[in-house]
């Protein structure tokens, strides 16, 4: 009768595949931190940008 314990390299590489897997989840979620990060500024830039042209435009008509 075979033993339900994997041999000690197979349980090796799938403990240091189940930590590559962790990792990349944690790095996915870090980059997706950054790119909605990213895209928070480039809205504030946009509004800003619509700010300093209506400013602009209204010292023109005074």
């Amino acid at each position: 009768m075979a033993s339900s314990v994997p041999p000690p390299d197979v349980a090796a590489t799938m403990a240091r595949a189940r930590a590559c897997l962790t990792a990349l989840e944690r790095t996915a979620d870090d980059l997706r931190a950054l790119r909605e990060g990213a895209d928070a500024v480039k809205r504030r830039r946009r509004l800003l940008d619509d700010l300093a042209a209506e400013f602009g435009r209204q010292q023109q008509t005074t």
